[in-house]
This record gives C-alpha cells, structure tokens and sequence, in this order.
C-alpha cells in the first residue's frame, strides 16, 4: 500500500503524554501496512483562532485569510487518505489545542456547506482519567460534527483511567487496539 499517507495530529499539551503514545502507537500500525505517516503536535504549532470573516467562503481555491501553522494542516488534509485526531479530555471536551484546529475547519467548507476536499478516514482518540463512558455523549457530538465536515469517523479509541502521565502505555489492550487501528485505516 505504498504512496498513501496517514496524518495523526495530537492535541496534548503534553510531551510524550497519553494522547501522545497512543497516536503514536496508530501510526506504527499504518506503517506497518506500508502507509507513510505524518504526526503533528498542535501544542507547538500557531493556530489563530477563526476569525468568521467568510474569507474561506469567497475564495473557493484556498482555506483560510489567516497565514499560520494551519496552513501546513489544509495541506496535510489534502494529502492524506486517511487523517487522526487525538486530544486529552480536558473540563468534559477536548483540549483547547484540537479545538482551535477543528474551529478552523471551518475554511474546508464551500458555501452550502459542500466540503473542498475529499472525504477522508478518520480515527479519534481521546485519553481521560475518568470511565470510558463518561463523556460519551460528547464524544458523540464530535464524531456528529466531523462527520459533517465529510470525514468518515471509522473509530473511536476512548482511553479511560489514563489521568496519570504514562498510564495508557501499560495497558496492552489499548495499545493493540490502537495498533490495530491505524492498521485497518488504508483498509
């Protein structure tokens, strides 16, 4: 499966964290199908936040007016056949590094809400310290939105009890399943 790319983009603030290892761990699965892979840590990239301009709407060949790191994310969403987002949950929803990648999404979308790129595979992750079942309903509500967005959510990893720096990398049925994953992504 040479030639096709999978694009992780981790929305933890911290290095080497929970998000981190599992993302990283759905990746060695794409690689291993022959994928090439891509990670970005948004902690460390500049994403201004979407300014409601309708720039996006009026320029149906670009994405975004703003001149930041998210540039480098429209270019990844277009060249990759399958995209994961990962992110802590942090006070009941995903970390304000996802979020303001996600807001700017906004700039994928055609007046009448027809997306300017391909729909793509996706995967979530989402680490919590707390029961997988916690915040399934907002969880739920993501997969709702990027499914809008056309990305074909395929998988959602839920990472629970994984409050403490490290934790998911000992538990060895979440990091085969996060393994597998990214495996079954190019399926």
């Amino acid at each position: 499966m040479s030639g096709l790319r999978v694009t992780a983009f981790c929305g933890s603030p911290r290095k080497g964290g929970n998000t981190e290892t599992l993302l990283r761990k759905m990746l060695q699965g794409a690689e291993s199908t022959g994928a090439e892979v891509v990670f970005r840590d948004l902690n460390s990239m500049s994403i201004r936040g979407c300014q409601g301009c309708d720039w996006c709407k009026e320029n149906e060949s670009d994405f975004c007016v703003n001149k930041d790191d998210m540039q480098t994310i429209y270019k990844d969403l277009v060249n990759s056949d399958s995209v994961i987002i990962g992110s802590p949950v942090y006070m009941f929803q995903m970390s304000a590094q996802t979020k303001a990648m996600i807001d700017r999404f906004f700039g994928l979308l055609l007046p009448g809400f027809k997306s300017k790129i391909e729909e793509k595979k996706l995967a979530l992750v989402f680490s919590q310290g707390a029961p997988e079942d916690s915040f399934k309903d907002y969880i739920a509500a993501t997969e709702k939105m990027l499914s809008f967005l056309k990305f074909n959510v395929t998988d959602v990893l839920v990472a629970p009890d994984c409050g403490d720096y490290g934790s998911a990398e000992g538990k060895t049925d979440l990091m085969a399943k996060a393994f597998r994953i990214g495996a079954s992504l190019l399926d």
